[in-house]
Parts: structure tokens; sequence; C-alpha cells
């Protein structure tokens, strides 16, 4: 019964001292006092309430989490998704058609020369 939560609040009762601040609290890091307490009830925390939701809305995106996944595991083929994506609305259909063959029939080794070049010249990198 010493280790229950009414004797650790008694404890911490008797740690207090007559201008409301705490001496020593064993569960807290900072010790609280009441002009602390105003201040950081006062602060404005738009900022840190838009960036949270900003971070978790980023985070639960579907499209966010597929293009992180394919990113880390196929570097390559995520870039060349990027780079189809940018360059498609620039060319008419048949010289992208003819562009993605030429690409698909490359080795892996040529096709990140050809990949870099064409980044390089479409301003994907």
């Amino acid at each position: 019964m010493g280790d229950g939560f009414i004797s650790k609040m008694k404890a911490a009762e008797r740690n207090l001292d007559i201008s409301g601040t705490a001496k020593i609290y064993p569960d807290y890091i900072q010790p609280i006092s009441i002009s602390n307490l105003n201040q950081d009830i006062s602060r404005d925390r738009s900022k840190d309430v838009a960036e949270i939701l900003s971070h978790i809305t980023k985070k639960t995106n579907p499209a966010y989490v597929e293009a992180v996944h394919l990113s880390r595991n196929d570097p390559l083929a995520y870039r060349m998704k990027k780079l189809f994506r940018r360059i498609r609305p620039k060319m008419s259909a048949d010289r992208f058609l003819d562009i993605s063959q030429e690409l698909s029939r490359l080795e892996p080794s040529e096709l990140i020369g050809a990949v870099q070049a064409l980044e390089k010249k479409y301003g994907n990198r």
C-alpha cells in the first residue's frame, strides 16, 4: 500500500512550499509554478496544431505512402514514373511511346544513364 497512488499524492503535497512551487516531484521533470502555468495556457498554439495536422495529413495520404514505399524499394522505377509523368504532356503520343519502348529495351546500367540524361533535359533533377 506504500507504493500506491494515494501515498504518492501525499508525498507530493508534503513537497509543496507556500508559493505553490513544487520542490520535488518524483514523477515529473520540471517543477510547476503558477507563473509558468499561466504562460503556458496563454501561449498561442495554432501553429503547433497546424504543424501536427499537416504532419498527420501528409503521413496518412495514400499517394504519399505509396510514393515513399516505391522510392525506398525501387528508386529507379520511382524516378522513371516521375519522369514519365513530367514528360508525357510535353510530347506527342507517338514520341512518348517510342521513348518508353526504347527505355524498356535498355540494360539496367544503360537505363540509369538514360534516365539521368532525360531528368537533366526535362529539369526533374
